[in-house]
């Protein structure tokens, strides 16, 4: 009798010892209708509704995280290279119908860094939308600018192009976008009606770029007016040709 009460006893604590803290499939885990326990996906959807970010490991594709909002660096499958090590974070959202278990995904990929931000659909059809880039602006100059220097909020390293609206008295409004370098030109071009009763205008204005700083190194204008003769003489204006009214930095 005593030798079977220690063998009950034996058994019982092995049991418990190997239950406690052992995790994993010895808990059941909850449904919508019977209590359980968290599983790890949806402790995953929990730590996201509450605001905190899951870390995970470098290496890891993004493509197969289940929902949830995620940081990490060097992860496959992301618009970044696999060994860039910049940290991210990212929002899956994934959405399965019922009756025939078919899912469709929606990711957001954002760097902490700067700010840049890309997404990404995969259909149940199979249709995949690819990283797409959102482009975001910031403005950073609203006025008229046409002669000297201009010095802006930010360092244009800030940013990756500048977007330009400008204007020219009988061209009307125009934008342009440019990658960050050294110098952009902008252009205007007023061609005369048939009759030959309009003047035909070409316009340009040069600007370069130093940190912060813009400087217009020229603004001038052709006019030329081919009522006067054939060969169309006319002017040349060498000053405010092309007004600049606003400055886009796009990240």
């Amino acid at each position: 009798m005593k030798a079977n009460v220690k063998e009950m006893i034996t058994s019982l604590y092995r049991a418990l010892k190997n239950h406690i803290g052992s995790g994993g499939s010895a808990h059941s885990v909850a449904t919508a209708t019977t209590n359980g326990f968290l599983s790890a996906e949806d402790k995953v959807k929990y730590d996201g509704a509450s605001g905190d970010l899951v870390y995970i490991e470098p290496g890891i594709d993004v493509l197969t995280l289940p929902s949830g909002k995620y940081q990490g660096y060097s992860l496959v499958n992301t618009p970044l290279s696999d060994t860039n090590s910049t940290i991210v974070n990212i929002e899956v959202y994934q959405g399965t119908r019922p009756t025939n278990d078919l899912k469709r995904k929606f990711f957001i990929f954002t760097t902490t860094v700067d700010g840049r931000k890309w997404t990404r659909a995969i259909h149940q059809n199979g249709h995949d939308t690819g990283w797409m880039d959102l482009e975001q602006s910031l403005l950073l100059f609203q006025g008229a600018f046409s002669e000297g220097n201009l010095t802006l909020p930010k360092s244009l390293s800030e940013f990756r192009k500048l977007k330009v609206e400008y204007t020219e008295s009988n061209a009307g409004y125009r934008i342009a976008e440019f990658y960050i370098r050294s110098e952009f030109n902008l252009e205007v071009t007023n061609v005369g009606n048939e009759s030959g009763t309009a003047l035909a205008e070409m316009a340009e204005c040069r600007v370069t770029l130093l940190d912060s700083k813009l400087t217009i190194a020229h603004n001038r204008k052709i006019s030329m007016n081919f009522a006067v003769s054939p060969a169309g003489g006319g002017d040349i204006i060498e000053s405010k040709a092309i007004t600049i009214s606003k400055i886009w930095g796009i990240l």
